[in-house]
Order: C-alpha cells, then sequence, then structure tokens
C-alpha cells in the first residue's frame, strides 16, 4: 500500500475550485493546519517542507484528523493529509503539489511464529489485494 500526500482544502479556500497543481512555493503565503510532531506524516510534511525551502505559516496543530478537517472545512485554512482522507469528504478537495512529496509505503510488522487471529489474517490479506 502507497500512501500519497495531498493539499487539501475547503469550499471557502480559492484552491478549492483550481484544476491545476500547486508548487510548493505557494504554500509559503498559506496558513496551515497541520497534525502534531506525534504523527509519522506531520514529519514527512516537515521534510517535503523543508526540502523545498518552504516555511509556511503553521497556525495550528491538532492531535486528531478529525479536528483537521472540521478546520478546513469551515475555514480558509490549507493541510496537508494523505489523499485518500480528502478523497472520503465531497466537501473538501485534494489539490495536487508538484513536485509531489514522495509516497510512504505501509508495511505490517508481525512476528513469524506468533498467534495471528482470524481479524489480524483478514486484514493482511486486505492489505495484500489492496491496489497500490
Amino acid at each position: 500500500m502507497r500512501e500519497r500526500l495531498s493539499v487539501v482544502v475547503g469550499q471557502h479556500h480559492d484552491f478549492f475550485k483550481r484544476k491545476r497543481s500547486i508548487t510548493p512555493q505557494m504554500l509559503a503565503s498559506e496558513r496551515l493546519c497541520l497534525l502534531s510532531a506525534e504523527f509519522a506524516t506531520r514529519d514527512h510534511v516537515d521534510d517535503y517542507l523543508r526540502v523545498q525551502k518552504v516555511s509556511p505559516a503553521i497556525v495550528i496543530e491538532a492531535n486528531t484528523i478529525g479536528a483537521l478537517i472540521e478546520v478546513v472545512r469551515r475555514s480558509t485554512l490549507v493541510t496537508i493529509l494523505p489523499e485518500a482522507i480528502g478523497e472520503q469528504h465531497p466537501d473538501l478537495r485534494n489539490i495536487a503539489i508538484s513536485p509531489a512529496p514522495k509516497p510512504r509505503t505501509a508495511a505490517i510488522l508481525r512476528r513469524r511464529d506468533a498467534y495471528q487471529s482470524a481479524a489480524a489474517l483478514a486484514f493482511t490479506r486486505l492489505c495484500r489485494d489492496f491496489p497500490a
């Protein structure tokens, strides 16, 4: 499974109607709300922005994705989240960023000889069948 990051905006933001991708430099003048530092996604976002030499104003940090979604939905703030999250909400829009952040690969770690519940085995099968 691969996770791709996307800029996510709500209907109140000018980017909402945009058809083309944005550049990292366009984020420099935006106000962002991001996941807090406990999340691996935040590390990925920070690394990407650092490599692109962009320092946007981070005005809100949240420790839940749900909180970020609500803030973006009701404001002109921008966030960067896995694109699958933006796709789940019709009142949000994923905006591609170019160059795109490198996708991350998800992995399932388990002990080779440990007991696996039926649910764990089903989840593993589901992940294997998930399109990359």
